[in-house]
């Protein structure tokens, strides 16, 4: 009985990566299963204003282990009231990482009339077995220690 609620959980319990708090909402765009290592892809955040005033921070998107950001990492943005601005960057599943589920981390910083506001969104990926099975060279092993 506990299996089907367990599988479900696993499926849906990290999507969507989508955060609320106050006026500003920060969402990562769903993302495929990675399928192969060392290839770019698109991670599109998006900040919305859902309140009466224009929304001024940075939104800064971190990673883990072997996977890594390609370019900025952080990004300044003005959203006016009402509206929403996506995002984009661009995140490589590097040599070395495992068939598993990893974490993309979305941070923005909201500059507020009654202060800064601090919001996070988590995105979880899976890379598949197929992105790994690919055999690794002398030079990419070096690479990966």
């Amino acid at each position: 009985m506990l299996i089907p609620l367990i599988i479900l959980m696993s499926l849906y319990g990290f999507s969507p990566a989508i955060t609320t708090s106050g006026h500003v909402t920060l969402s990562i765009t769903d993302i495929e299963p990675v399928t192969a290592l060392e290839q770019e892809f698109p991670v599109v955040v998006t900040i919305t204003s859902n309140g009466d005033e224009t929304l001024k921070g940075k939104v800064h998107l971190n990673v883990i282990d072997k996977w890594r950001v390609v370019g900025v990492d952080s990004q300044d943005f003005i959203v006016p009231s009402g509206e929403k601005r996506e995002i984009l960057f661009k995140c490589v599943a590097g040599l070395g990482t495992y068939a598993a589920h990893y974490p993309i981390h979305a941070n923005a910083t909201v500059a507020t009339p009654s202060g800064e506001q601090k919001i996070h969104a988590v995105l979880v990926v899976e890379v598949t077995q197929e992105a790994v099975r690919k055999p690794i060279s002398a030079d990419d092993y070096s690479r990966i220690l």
